[in-house]
C-alpha cells in the first residue's frame, strides 16, 4: 500500500465527509435528533462507498499501468463502509417501521416490520438498500481480497 494511495483514500473520504456535514449544517440549523445523526452516518458512508465505486471505473479506463488507490485499501474501506452503511439503514428502517406503526423499535412485531418493509415505499427503499449494501460487506473482511475475478480468501 503505498503512500499516495492512503492519501487519496483520506482525502476521498475527507471531501464526502465534509460535503455531508456542509449539507447537514444547512438542513439543520438547530441540533437534531438522534435519527438525523444516524442518517448523517449512512449518507456519508454510502457517498464514499460510491465515489470509491467511480474511482474503481475511473482507474479502469484508465491508461496509467499504477490505479491512483490500492485495489486493496479500496475493497477494504468499501468493504467496511458497506458494512455500516448497512446497519445504519436498518436500524433507520427499523426506527421509522416501529413510528409507522406507534410502537417503539423493541416492541414493534415482526408481521408489523415485515408489512412496513415489503407494503410501503420508504419501507421497500430502505430494504433494498440493506439488501444491496450486504454483498459488499465481507471484502472488508480480513483475509479476503477482491482480486479480477471477484472476491477470493487470501
Amino acid at each position: 500500500m503505498g503512500e499516495r494511495s492512503v492519501r487519496l483514500v483520506l482525502a476521498a473520504a475527507a471531501a464526502a465527509l465534509l460535503g455531508v456535514a456542509a449539507a447537514f449544517a444547512l438542513a439543520y440549523p438547530t441540533f437534531p435528533g438522534g435519527s438525523s445523526w444516524l442518517r448523517v452516518i449512512a449518507v456519508a458512508s454510502g457517498s464514499v462507498v460510491l465515489g470509491f465505486g467511480v474511482l474503481a471505473v475511473l482507474d479502469g479506463n484508465s491508461d496509467s499501468r499504477r490505479p491512483a488507490v490500492d485495489s486493496l485499501v479500496m475493497w477494504r474501506a468499501i468493504g467496511y463502509l458497506s458494512g455500516l452503511w448497512a446497519v445504519a439503514e436498518f436500524v433507520l428502517l427499523a426506527a421509522a417501521a416501529a413510528d409507522s406503526a406507534g410502537r417503539t423499535p423493541l416492541t414493534l412485531s415482526p408481521s408489523a416490520f415485515a408489512t412496513f418493509a415489503t407494503s410501503i415505499s420508504v419501507g421497500r427503499l430502505g430494504t433494498a438498500t440493506v439488501i444491496l449494501r450486504s454483498p459488499s460487506a465481507p471484502s472488508g473482511w480480513p483475509g479476503i481480497g477482491r482480486g479480477r475475478a471477484g472476491l477470493r480468501l487470501r
